[in-house]
C-alpha cells in the first residue's frame, strides 16, 4: 500500500475508533441510567432499540450520502450528531427523554458505514478484507478502552461517561476536519509525476547510470510525445493496454442473503450488548463496575480476532467458510454460558468463544457486500449489512428483555438459533459463489513442450525482475505479454543499449553491475537477445 494511502486509513480508523469509543462508554451504564430517570427492565430495551431504530434509518439516506457528496462529509455529519446525541443522554431526566437522545445518536451513527465505504474506494480487491476487518478491530479498541472507563466514570454519577464520550465524539469531528481527504482527491495525489527518473549514459565501453530532472510537459503534449517516440521506435509493437471491463451487474440474491446473515449474527450478540449487563445482576449480583470489566476481556478477544485471527484463518478458507466457523462457535458460546449455574468459569468461556465466532462473521461481510458492488454505488451496497445490523438491533432488545422476565435461559437459546441460521446462510453462499473446478491436463509433456517450459518460466523470471526494477525508479505500467511490455521498457529506459546479441548482454551486465551484483547474477542464465 502507498504511503499516502496508509496514512489515510490510517487517519479513518483512529477517527472511528474515537467515534466507537463514546458508544463504548456508556453501554455498561445505560441499563442503570434508564432506571435512575424513571424507567423499568422493560424500557432498557425501548433505549437500545430507539438507537437501533434511528441507525436502520440513517442507512437508508447515509451511503446514498456518501456516495453523491463524499466520504469526507458523511464522517463529519456523522461525528457531529454523535456530539449532540451524547450530550442529550447525559443531561436527560426522564425516559423520554433518554430514548429521543438515543435516536439522535442513531441517526448519526454512520462513521463505520463510512470508514467501511473509504477503504473499499483505495483498496484493491485482494487488499479489502484485510483492511475492512481493521476498521471493526478499531471499533473493538474502543470497546476494550470504553467499557472499564466508562463503569470507572460511573462511580461518580451515571451521567459523566455521556459527557466524557460526547467529547470524545468532538474530538473525532476535528480530527476528521483537518485530517482525512476524500478518496478521489488522495488518488489524484498519487498520480502526480516523479520529478526525477533515470537515465543510463554510455561513456566509452562504460554504462553509468544517472538521475536526470523529467521535463515538464502539459498534458496534450506528452500523450502526443510519448505517442510519436512509440510509433518511430515500435512501429509493430504499441504498448498492451488493459482492456475496459464491462459494466458489472449487482448480484441482489446475494446481497440479500449477505444482509440477512449480518441480521441473524447481530441478533445472536446483541444478547451480550443489551442482556449482559442484567442477567449478571440478576444470576451474580453485579453492579456496572463488574460488568464494565467483561466487557473489556470481550473486546480484547474482539481486537485480537480481527487483527490476527480474522485473516489468517480467511486466507486458509475463504470468507464464506469462515463466517460458517464464526457461526459455529457463536452458537456453542451462546449454550455454554446458562448451563452452569452462573459458575463465572463457564459464563467467561462462553462469552469468549460467542466473540470470536461473532466478530470472524462481522469482519467478513463488509467484504463480502464490497464485492458485490459496481465501483459507483459501493456506500450503497455495503449499508445493506448496516441496515440489516440496525433491523436486529430494533428487534432483539426487545425480545430478549421482554424473554428475560419469564427465563434466564431462553434468552442464550434463542441467540445460539440465530447462529445457527447465521452458519446455514454462509454455507450456502460458499457452495453459491465456489467457483467451478477447472480441468487439469494431466498427460505428459513432450520434449518439444518441457523445452517450452523451461523457456516461459525463463521469461517470466527475468520480467518479474526489470519490472521490479522499473517500479522501483516511478515508472507506472500494466502488461499482459511480458515478453511485449518489457522489451518496450527497455528500449524506452535504455536507450544506449546496443541492437541484439551478445553485444547486447554485455551491455546489461555492465549496466546491472553499476547497480547490484545480485542483478547480473539473475541474467547469467537468462540472455535476452532475441526476446
Amino acid at each position: 500500500m502507498h504511503p499516502k494511502v496508509l496514512r489515510a486509513v490510517s487517519v479513518v480508523y483512529l477517527s472511528v475508533m474515537i467515534d466507537m469509543l463514546g458508544s463504548s462508554l456508556i453501554m455498561p451504564v445505560t441499563p442503570f441510567l434508564t432506571i435512575k430517570v424513571g424507567g423499568n427492565q422493560s424500557q432498557v430495551g425501548t433505549v437500545f432499540a430507539a438507537y437501533a431504530a434511528a441507525q436502520l434509518v440513517s442507512t437508508l439516506w447515509m451511503g446514498k450520502f456518501s456516495d453523491r457528496f463524499g466520504r469526507k462529509l458523511t464522517f463529519i455529519i456523522s461525528m457531529l450528531g454523535s456530539c449532540v446525541g451524547l450530550l442529550g443522554t447525559g443531561v436527560s431526566q426522564n425516559p423520554g427523554q433518554l430514548i429521543a437522545s438515543r435516536a439522535v445518536g442513531g441517526f448519526f451513527a454512520g462513521s463505520s458505514g463510512a470508514a467501511n465505504a473509504y477503504i473499499s474506494d483505495v483498496t484493491s480487491k485482494e487488499e479489502r478484507p484485510r483492511y475492512l476487518a481493521l476498521v471493526g478491530a478499531a471499533a473493538a479498541i474502543s470497546f476494550v478502552v470504553g467499557p472499564p472507563v466508562g463503569s470507572g466514570l460511573a462511580q461518580f454519577t451515571l451521567r459523566v461517561p455521556a459527557f466524557v464520550a460526547s467529547g470524545a465524539a468532538l474530538f473525532g469531528l476535528l480530527l476528521t476536519l483537518f485530517f482525512i481527504q476524500n478518496p478521489k482527491t488522495l488518488q489524484a495525489s498519487l498520480s502526480d509525476k516523479p520529478t526525477k527518473k533515470v537515465k543510463a549514459v554510455q561513456d566509452g565501453d562504460a554504462i553509468s547510470v544517472q538521475e536526470v530532472p523529467v521535463e515538464t510537459e502539459t498534458p496534450s503534449q506528452s500523450s502526443s510525445g510519448a505517442q510519436q517516440q512509440n510509433d518511430e521506435e515500435n512501429p509493430a509493437s504499441p504498448v498492451p493496454q488493459e482492456p475496459e471491463e464491462p459494466p458489472k451487474k449487482v448480484r441482489w440474491h446475494f446481497v440479500l442473503m449477505i444482509g440477512f446473515m449480518s441480521f441473524t449474527n447481530v441478533t445472536a450478540f446483541t444478547v451480550i450488548s443489551a442482556l449482559l449487563a442484567l442477567w449478571l445482576q440478576q444470576v451474580k449480583g453485579y453492579g456496572s463496575l463488574e460488568t464494565g470489566f467483561i466487557f473489556t476481556g470481550a473486546a480484547i478477544l474482539g481486537v485480537i480476532d480481527q487483527v490476527l485471527l480474522f485473516n489468517w484463518v480467511r486466507v486458509k478458507i475463504g470468507l464464506p467458510l469462515t463466517a460458517v466457523l464464526g457461526g459455529t462457535l457463536a452458537a456453542a458460546g451462546a449454550m455454554l454460558v446458562p448451563w452452569f449455574d452462573g459458575h463465572l468459569a463457564p459464563v467467561l468461556i462462553g462469552i469468549g468463544v460467542m466473540t470470536i465466532g461473532n466478530f470472524f462473521v462481522t469482519s467478513g461481510i463488509p467484504s463480502l457486500l464490497s464485492f458485490e458492488a459496481t465501483g459507483k454505488n459501493t456506500g450503497t451496497i455495503l449499508s445493506v449489512g448496516q441496515f440489516a445490523s440496525a433491523g436486529a438491533r430494533i428487534v432483539a432488545p426487545i425480545m430478549y428483555t421482554q424473554v428475560i422476565q419469564r427465563s434466564l435461559e431462553v434468552p442464550w437459546v434463542i441467540s445460539a438459533g440465530a447462529s445457527v441460521v447465521t452458519l446455514l446462510v454462509a454455507l450456502i453462499l460458499y457452495f453459491l459463489m465456489k467457483p467451478p473446478k477447472e480441468k487439469v491436463d494431466t498427460e505428459p509433456l513432450t520434449e518439444e513442450g518441457e523445452h517450452a517450459k523451461e523457456e516461459l518460466e525463463g521469461q517470466t523470471e527475468v520480467a518479474t525482475y526489470f519490472i521490479n526494477l522499473l517500479k522501483e525508479r516511478n515508472y507506472k505500467f500494466f502488461h499482459r505479454r511480458a515478453r511485449v511490455g518489457i522489451k518496450q521498457r527497455i528500449e524506452e529506459t535504455f536507450p544506449y543499449l546496443r541492437p541484439e546479441g551478445e553485444e547486447r548482454m554485455e551491455d546489461i551486465r555492465a549496466f546491472l553491475a553499476e547497480l547490484s551484483d545480485a542483478g547480473a547474477a539473475v541474467l547469467a542464465d537468462h540472455p535476452l537477445a532475441g526476446n
